[in-house]
């Protein structure tokens, strides 16, 4: 029995091209095989030479159901490997890009053990190059789940959203290490007038709500020195860095029920300094998909957070010490949270953002607004926040001095 897919459920990205436009590789194709061995339930040959792995053609889940269907005893393995036309392409397509990166300048921007961001031009074009070296989220089961699962967000929840980055491609370099390709936003700057807040703040929520809208979790939100969000020197803004985000009904199996453990669960926690409360203690509810500690709520948190360090003149509205490893106790974050819900409670909220820091901008009228919109993000309750596109109504986005609609909002 031979199985075949049609084209438009396969995603064909192979080689340096634009999504879509595919020069190294025919439309993509493939056939699994119920013909299996002692060791593999069945095999899938993959006629895209830039998916010799075959998780972005066919996505974890349908490998997992072809297993299934061929009745596949618990030792025996679904068997994934490249058409032999495939591996030929593949071959071409790696030659094709050592020409063109060999000679290319290279900008490192951030390596860790498990990851590597670099800027590169190719083709006379600037990129941005990441990849992982291992597994960062523990909830996947490997890296290559890791990996199919935030290329499958880019190309399929996250495509032709606006603040949003788009990726580009996506290839296997000559050691067999999957490279994202993303354009290269440039280098973050922060706004420091009352118009470009202004913009900042909508376009982060026009990003916010269409996540919402497509039922995507981001995750990590934060600010500080290596942000997740690139303001240009257009002023446009790009949310980035989506590995560790989820799907809002994934959040069941992702380990971030009310049943799984401490550690599981709080692997998604974001960063110390903008995680929202309810990752750290548990605030019970219940979505359309069941029993959630958290949900798309904690972006808006966290964003608040960012918002407010953009109104004060502070690298970070909470510091806390760390201990001899480098970590902040979860401890120090719930009791910062604790005395903001203390302030909040009988303070207005621009003296209780003022306990923080002094205001960049010296106009009451931004600084009483702006202040009332970052504390309705910054509500301890996840409930009490309200979702983006309410947040956009608010009064302090139709500020006289500032256009209702900016160039990129």
């Amino acid at each position: 029995m031979t199985l075949r897919l049609s084209d438009a459920l396969l995603a064909p990205r192979a080689g340096f091209a634009r999504a879509g436009h595919h020069p190294m590789s025919s439309a993509a194709s493939a056939s699994a095989s119920s013909a299996g061995s002692a060791k593999t339930a069945c095999t899938i040959n993959v006629h895209n030479a830039g998916d010799t792995s075959g998780y972005v053609a066919y996505g974890v889940e349908r490998v997992r159901a072809w297993r299934t269907s061929a009745r596949a005893d618990p030792y025996q393995k679904v068997k994934v490997q490249p058409h032999g036309d495939a591996r030929e392409k593949a071959k071409l397509v790696r030659e094709g890009l050592r020409r063109h990166l060999e000679d290319a300048e290279e900008k490192e921007l951030h390596r860790e053990s498990s990851v590597s961001v670099e800027r590169r031009r190719c083709r006379d074009r600037p990129y941005v190059f990441k990849q992982y070296f291992e597994s960062t989220m523990p909830t996947h089961r490997s890296l290559d789940d890791q990996l199919a699962y935030e290329l499958s967000l880019y190309y399929k929840d996250l495509k032709g959203l606006s603040n949003v980055v788009q990726i580009q491609t996506h290839f296997y370099d000559p050691t067999q290490t999957l490279t994202f390709v993303f354009p290269d936003l440039g280098t973050n700057k922060y706004p420091t007038d009352r118009c470009g807040i202004v913009s900042y703040m909508r376009q982060m929520l026009l990003a916010l709500d269409a996540l919402w809208n497509r039922d995507i979790v981001h995750c990590n939100i934060k600010g500080g020195p290596k942000p997740n969000a690139i303001f240009d020197s257009r002023g446009k803004l790009t949310l980035i860095d989506f590995e560790s985000a989820v799907r809002r009904h994934e959040l069941i199996d992702q380990g971030q029920n009310l049943l799984s453990s401490w550690d599981q669960t709080l692997s998604y926690r974001g960063n110390c300094h903008y995680v929202a409360p309810e990752v750290l203690v548990p605030q019970p509810g219940h979505s359309i998909y069941g029993e959630t500690r958290f949900g798309r709520r904690r972006d808006i948190f966290s964003a608040g957070v960012v918002f407010a360090e953009l109104l004060l003149d502070v690298a970070h509205i909470f510091n806390y010490e760390t201990d001899d490893e480098g970590y902040v106790l979860d401890e120090d974050i719930i009791a910062a949270y604790d005395d903001l819900t203390a302030r909040l409670c009988f303070m207005l909220p621009e003296t209780a953002l003022g306990c923080y820091g002094n205001f960049l901008q010296d106009h009451s009228e931004f600084n009483r607004l702006a202040s009332d919109l970052v504390v309705k993000m910054l509500q301890s309750c996840r409930f009490s926040r309200p979702k983006p596109s309410d947040l956009l109504q608010h009064s302090f986005f139709k500020l006289s001095f500032c256009p209702l609609h900016d160039a990129f909002g």
